[in-house]
């Protein structure tokens, strides 16, 4: 099973350790049985119980999430799921759902889209729950790996410190 990134648990809702889930693809959210989050012990399942559609997401239920306390742990925590479930864009050209390397910072994170911001296109990119935005010229895409969905940068120099905050 190829695992992809979804979206990410933005945060708990409700008493009894629902999460709300911010999509980053599309996908058919009635496939979706089981979902994989990357915690200090390794990547684990978590089996959906229930789902329910809401504005900018869904509420879902895991099986052995059952307080709010357990629910906090897995916010801003991206989410995984079988690269099955996930409804190709139409677009060709569309790198969304990629892992994001660049040359001298390694893995960056996965690309979330691509939006037009008029004289330039950015990527969108998702790293641990927060949005970066980086341009998405050609002359910084060294590589891209349809077979890995992995897109190789070169970011400008001091770009990545100056999107992380560092």
């Amino acid at each position: 099973m190829e695992l992809v990134e979804i979206g990410y648990f933005s945060k708990a809702h409700g008493v009894k350790g629902q999460l709300l889930l911010r999509p980053s693809c599309d996908f058919g959210p009635e496939q979706l049985k089981t979902v994989f989050i990357d915690l200090p012990s390794g990547r684990v399942p978590f089996f959906i119980t229930k789902l329910n559609p809401v504005s900018g997401g869904l509420i879902v239920t895991l099986e052995d999430v059952t307080t709010v306390e357990q629910a906090r742990l897995l916010v801003n925590k991206p989410v995984q799921a079988d690269s099955s479930i996930v409804i190709p864009d139409e677009n060709e050209d569309d790198l969304a759902g990629y892992a994001l390397h660049d040359v001298s910072h390694g893995f960056i994170g996965s690309i979330l889209r691509i939006e037009d911001h008029g004289s330039q296109q950015l990527f969108v990119v998702s790293q641990n729950g927060k949005e970066m935005l980086l341009p998405a010229a050609d002359e910084l895409i060294e590589e891209i790996d349809d077979d890995e969905r992995k897109v190789i940068y070169r970011a400008p120099e001091g770009l990545i410190d100056l999107m992380r905050g560092e």
